[in-house]
Parts: structure tokens; sequence; C-alpha cells
């Protein structure tokens, strides 16, 4: 699984010692990671949506029973990544101009899904050919006019006499992904497709167009798919492969989460896991932290802070997502986990909390210590997300005033 500005990809295997063994045939940018329950899953769903620069290897019997999937870490994925960003309209407007946008979408009924289909076509009809030095002649291969392949190559039967039209599109030579060919289509209408006369205010190259793409794309748009989440899911229980740590930004500690995700991340685990039922949310703040800050010093503070994302990542294990919320406040999302479970996590993690600082504390010759006010709350059936944030909120504001150093459960009215 790959993304623009990340070389490499993610080799799914389902046995350690095989994952040794093929980390030293894949790609040298390729993290190999071993995955029993989900590489076959995770290579089924990646194809269906046309995305390439993934192989599982799934052991089925023996060593002799093995189905793979070619590791091509320069196949077009990124392309058709690209394809997919919210931000492709935005670009093509700023090229284009609004005007001719517009008409394209309206002479075709979608510009970007007529480019999508032409390069579908194009890769069905030079399948088998390996690509050569010339590049492609776009011109002699579509009608501009009605953005459609000429009559002479709408075949998808392959034809060595088209091979001259074939790009080189990567360093080594195999056969051309639809997603660089749909990226070079588009590209190339804005050259020469004129819907209702309009010409392009501006013309791009394939390699132009990527790059504006690239510096437009929001990485985030990839974690609203519930490939992430499946990685997600299976990186929780194998916390010794931390594959998405460099996709996403860490907190100033490089520990847990960075606040920015937590409350976008409740809505697309709703979405993906469809867990909303049982999705538990807990607010954690330290109490005393001031006092941590006042006779120790920011350093400590930061020492604490610190502290407390190791114990809480420790006593969650597999069973959710860290966030800091900023300050001394974490944010934990606990997918899969009843009201029962959430609150004996809750108080397994306040009692962890309170023995540690007590140990930090006697040390750092600090009284009292920080130990920590948690609120729990979990989703019910008619509950919307931003009502679980105001009862998360409240149970742990009403920790707080009720002494501190315990936990209290929130109740839908």
């Amino acid at each position: 699984m790959q993304r623009p500005g990340v070389s490499g990809a993610i080799l799914l295997i389902d046995n350690e010692d095989e994952g040794r063994f093929y980390q030293s045939l894949a790609h040298h940018k390729a993290l190999v990671v071993p995955s029993p329950s989900v590489a076959s899953e995770l290579l089924g769903m990646l194809k269906k949506k046309g995305i390439d620069g993934v192989a599982a290897i799934v052991k089925k019997t023996s060593l002799s029973e093995i189905s793979e999937n070619e590791f091509f870490p320069d196949s077009g994925d990124v392309a058709s990544i690209l394809l997919d960003s919210s931000q492709l309209n935005r670009v093509m407007i700023n090229i284009a101009g609004k005007r001719w946008v517009q008409a394209a979408d309206s002479h075709v009924q979608g510009l970007t899904e007529r480019c999508r289909n032409l390069g579908n076509q194009l890769s069905e009809l030079f399948k088998g050919h390996q690509s050569s030095a010339t590049p492609i002649d776009l011109v002699n291969l579509i009608n501009w006019n009605t953005l459609e392949l000429k009559k002479k190559h709408s075949s998808t039967t392959s034809d060595s006499s088209y091979l001259p039209l074939i790009a080189n599109h990567s360093k080594s030579t195999k056969t051309l992904s639809p997603g660089d060919l749909a990226l070079e289509i588009l590209a190339s209408c804005t050259k020469h497709f004129k819907p209702d006369g309009i010409s392009c205010d501006n013309q791009v190259s394939k390699n132009q167009l990527s790059q504006l793409l690239e510096v437009s794309f929001n990485f985030e748009d990839l974690e609203d798919d519930s490939i992430f989440w499946r990685i997600r899911a299976w990186e929780r229980q194998n916390q010794q492969h931390p594959l998405l740590n460099h996709w996403r930004i860490l907190d100033a500690f490089g520990l847990v989460w960075d606040q920015r995700y937590w409350e976008k991340d409740i809505h697309l685990i709703v979405k993906h896991e469809n867990q909303s039922i049982v999705l538990c949310l807990m607010k954690l703040d330290l109490d005393n932290f001031k006092n941590v800050n006042d006779k120790l010093g920011h350093a400590k503070g930061d020492d604490a802070i610190k502290l407390a994302s190791i114990v809480i990542k420790k006593v969650l294990g597999a069973t959710g997502e860290v966030y800091r919320r900023g300050g001394d406040e974490f944010i934990i999302i606990s997918p899969m986990m009843n009201e029962a479970n959430a609150d004996q996590l809750a108080e397994s993690l306040r009692k962890e909390l309170e023995t540690s600082f007590e140990a930090w504390g006697h040390c750092n010759a600090l009284s009292p210590p920080p130990t920590a006010s948690i609120g729990v709350a979990n989703m019910s059936k008619d509950m919307s997300i931003p009502m679980l944030i105001s009862l998360v909120d409240s149970a742990q504001k009403s920790a707080k005033e009720l002494g501190k150093n315990r936990v209290y459960r929130a109740s839908a009215l």
C-alpha cells in the first residue's frame, strides 16, 4: 500500500520465517510483515480498487502451494491514488479554468471517469506487451472531439502494430498501468480536448500534473478507507510492526497520535468497523499536573506526560487508539468494547497510573504525585458522535469534581 511521497510498500505475508526470506527478494524499500488473518483479504480489497504496489503471499498447505501477486512498487499505484484525490477538481480548475472543467465534465458526463475508462481500455489493448522508450502517441489513438478511442483502436485485442505508441513510464520494463495511462490522458486533455470549443487556460504534461496533485494531496484522504483501518486493527495486535506510524503525525514526544486525528477517527471507525453501538470513548486528564510544573519545572512535566503515554499504551494494548488532546489530556477510542469491559479497562488504567506516578513522585520528591480522572462513555444505538463527545467531556469533569483519581461513567439521558 503506497502513498505519494512514501517510497516502497507493505508486503503482507502469513509466516515470520517466510517473511524474512521474501524480504530478501522484495524491492529494497518494501516492508515485509507477517499477517496470518488479513493478507489475502486486503489483497482482494486492493485489487477491487485497482491499487497496485501490494503483494500478499499466503501459505496454504506447503511451500509448493503459494498464491502470489507480483510485487511492483512502481506500477502506477500512485497515479491511481492521485486520481482519487479530493483536490483533483480544484487542481484542474487552477490549470484549465473553471469554464473548461465544467464544459468537459458536461460533455463526457465526468472527465476523470472518462479518462479512467480510456486508461483501462488502453491497458487492455496493450496487455502482454512491455513498454518501449517511445512516448505514447495519444493524438493518434483518441478522438479528441468525443474523448473516445478511435474506432480502429477500440478493440481490446492486443496488436503488435500499436507497440510504438506505448510509453516508458518507469525505469523498468513493465506493462503500463491503467492509472498512469489515465493520468497521461487527463494531462493530454489540456492540450487537445476543447469541449464546446473552449480551450484550457494552461497546458500541462503528465509529470507536471502528477507533481501538482502530489503537492495538493491530502494524505488523510486514504484514512477514509476500510483498508487503512483493517491494517491498523492488525497492527494493534502486532505492535512489533508499526506500519502506519510514519504515515501519521505523532504527538510532540512521538508516543501517541496527535490530537488532530481523534475526532475524525471516531467517525471513520464507526463508518468502517460498523461498531457504533459498542464503541467506547474515554477522556483522561492528569490530576495535580500543575504541581509537577510548579515544583519540578516543565522538563519534568514533559517526563510526566511521557510516562502517562507509556502506561496508557501498555494497559490499552490492542484494544484501542490513544491520542494527546493537548497538555495533560488524552483521548482513548476502543472499538468492540462494551460497557462492562470499558469500565474494567478504565479502572485498570487508573490504578496503573496511580502506582506508576506514586513511584515517580517518590523518586522526584513530589507530593502529591499525579493521578488520573477518567470519563467513560459508550455509544448507544441512536446516539450521535457529537453527543458521545459531550458525554465523555462531562464524565471526565465529574470525575474531577468528585475528588479526582477516579473513573466516572456517563449515562445518556
